[in-house]
């Protein structure tokens, strides 16, 4: 029970009330979870694992490039960070955004694929996108697990805009404040392009996505855990913009 937490709000303050079945004393939900012991995975066995429901993402906001990554989390459904996609307008000043997909392992093959802002909060950095193409694409599924200072991990994402890569490094802080905004602090050296990328524990558990990280220093980076990206895939589903998780 000590590696448990709620899925819902990420709170660990969790009570057995059947056989499998918990509740939350912090948000009263009740969840099931089945024990399984956990592998300890490579970086190059979660990379080939997750590499397929990872996007590169390229587009233009108000005039200006961007580029960044996205990941699948249900049928035809891309979230990523709001900053790198703006408001999603259809057009200003004449110049209207967009944002190009490319899934990972075809870029050879150069697919893109056009995606369409459906839902988002600033004050997260989360957008949903709608993208048909990736329907027959593998969702990535949050986990339920507590993380740990000291944990490893592993960040997927398109450095630079150059491409997707893998990047390791442990998580300096399970809290830490930036600006109002409860996020974990990760050592792993993310880049411009990385944001929107997921982060895995060592059981190639998907954890949380990047947001950022300071200028001036490499190592300081910061990333939106489990917790708060459930509430805002809840938040979206009152939208009814077709979430299937």
């Amino acid at each position: 029970m000590g590696h448990l937490s709620c899925p819902v709000c990420g709170g660990e303050n969790v009570i057995a009330v059947s056989k499998r079945t918990y509740r939350c004393n912090s948000c009263d939900s009740v969840f099931s979870w089945k024990e399984e012991k956990s592998r300890i995975k490579s970086t190059a066995d979660i990379y080939s694992q997750s590499i397929e429901s990872v996007l590169e993402i390229s587009g233009i906001t108000d005039g200006e490039e961007l580029c960044g990554t996205g990941v699948i989390i249900s049928r035809g459904y891309v979230m990523t960070n709001y900053h790198i996609i703006g408001k999603g307008l259809p057009e200003k000043d004449g110049v209207k955004n967009f944002c190009d997909m490319i899934i990972a392992g075809r870029r050879p093959q150069n697919l893109l694929f056009k995606a369409d802002p459906v839902y988002s909060d600033p004050l997260l950095d989360l957008a949903l996108l709608h993208c048909g193409d990736t329907v027959g694409a593998k969702p990535l599924k949050l986990s339920g697990c507590a993380i740990k200072t000291g944990e490893k991990i592993c960040v997927i994402g398109n450095g630079k805009g150059e491409g997707l890569s893998i990047v390791d490094g442990i998580i300096s802080d399970t809290q830490r404040e930036i600006g109002h905004r409860r996020l974990v602090m990760i050592s792993a050296p993310v880049t411009m392009g990385y944001s929107g990328g997921p982060v895995f524990n060592q059981f190639g558990e998907f954890i949380g996505v990047v947001t950022g990280g300071r200028e001036d220093a490499t190592a300081m980076n910061y990333a939106i855990p489990a917790a708060v990206i459930r509430k805002f895939i809840s938040d979206a589903k009152k939208f009814n913009v077709g979430l299937e998780i």
